[in-house]
């Protein structure tokens, strides 16, 4: 009879494991795509519905370039919110969970410290994902003719 290692025997635990890290890793990927792609969905269809509005704009004095950055801002916004949201959820669904899965699994759930560096690569994430997301939509918004628009809605 051997007496096992904890550090040996948790090693080998990481090595079973770790292709599901990478497929948890993957999923998170296809989420943060199919988020993008619904960001761009969305603020490319309102384009359409706000196209009276981008004209008054341009009437107003606005730039074309000024346009596309307001359009480019929102995509950027929502993203950080939408993160933001996400993260909070996120808190409150594990602080939640926790006092479950401490009795009946015996598990115990914390929040940890905060990783500076890794909340700066977030809002970077998601600052670049929303620049990505909104220039489609905000290009729409740039090419938007403004004499065809400014006439009264049907």
């Amino acid at each position: 009879v051997r007496a096992s290692v904890p550090s040996e025997e948790i090693r080998r635990l990481f090595e079973i494991v770790q292709g599901v890290d990478g497929l948890l890793k993957a999923i998170a990927v296809l989420v943060l795509v199919a988020a993008a792609l619904s960001i761009l969905a969305a603020l490319y269809n309102s384009m359409h519905g706000r196209r009276r509005e981008i004209a008054l704009l341009r009437a107003l004095g606005a730039r074309r370039s000024h346009v596309f950055a307001v359009v480019v801002l929102e995509a950027v916004l929502i993203c950080l919110l939408g993160g933001v949201a996400g993260v909070a959820l996120g808190h409150l669904g594990v602080a939640g969970a926790a006092p479950y899965l401490l009795e009946e699994v015996g598990v115990r759930l914390g929040l940890g410290t905060a990783d500076v560096a890794l909340w700066g690569r977030i809002a970077v994430g998601l600052v670049a994902l929303g620049l990505v997301a909104g220039l489609l939509p905000a290009w729409r918004a740039y090419r938007t003719p403004v004499a065809r628009n400014l006439h009264p809605v049907d």
